[in-house]
């Protein structure tokens, strides 16, 4: 998982999308807390960054 940080973005839906397909995670709560926490780190990181939530930053 550390090396799909990239994969990841602000967006939580697409962050359970995205667990659904690289990972096998056993129950729905934890994908779900799962994706909690890549969104709740990479609005972090964006703020960071440049001082506001942006979704297009990582995107191509």
């Amino acid at each position: 998982m550390k090396n799909m940080q990239i994969v990841f973005t602000a967006d939580y839906n697409k962050n359970v999308k995205i667990l659904e397909v690289v990972a096998e995670v056993p129950s729905k709560r934890l994908r779900n807390m799962l994706a909690g926490y890549y969104n709740k780190t990479k609005l972090k990181n964006y703020k960071a960054h440049d001082g506001r939530a942006n979704n297009n930053i990582y995107r191509k």
